[in-house]
């Protein structure tokens, strides 16, 4: 049975179950930030899912990233699945903005935004368009 690793559990919201993933946000008030936890047993790497598996989760990896260039106008959207902190597969999207706190360089690891009106409001928006 799928259970969410609990650091993901503990730093993430839901927002809505997809078809093979839920997509989560990060809550960072500074930059929109989805990730997509596929719902499959014991996966860290994407060549460990099955091809049809793979073409979903790139769906819905498409899907959520149109959702946050329409909604949120991002200079650049960074795409990751890293797994360095947590071992199960998750896939991090990310609006960056030429202002943002860490433009060029990589946002992880950097303090995240946290007004709370702002955070509810993205969740919500994306919500919607999911």
């Amino acid at each position: 049975m799928f259970e969410l690793h609990p650091r993901l559990k503990q730093d993430l919201l839901p927002i809505k179950k997809m078809e093979i993933s839920t997509a989560y946000l990060l809550p960072d008030s500074d930059n929109p930030w989805v990730v997509l936890v596929p719902e499959v047993v014991d996966v860290k790497e994407l060549h460990e899912l099955t091809r049809e598996q793979q073409a979903l989760l790139m769906e819905e990896i498409n899907h959520v990233s149109h959702v946050l260039k329409d909604l949120f106008k991002p200079d650049k959207l960074n795409i990751g699945a890293l797994g360095n902190m947590v071992p199960q597969l998750h896939i991090h999207i990310i609006c960056r903005f030429e202002d943002d706190r860490a433009w060029p360089n990589a946002i992880w690891g950097t303090p995240v935004g946290e007004d709370e009106a702002k955070i509810a409001e993205y969740k919500a928006k994306i919500k919607v368009r999911l």
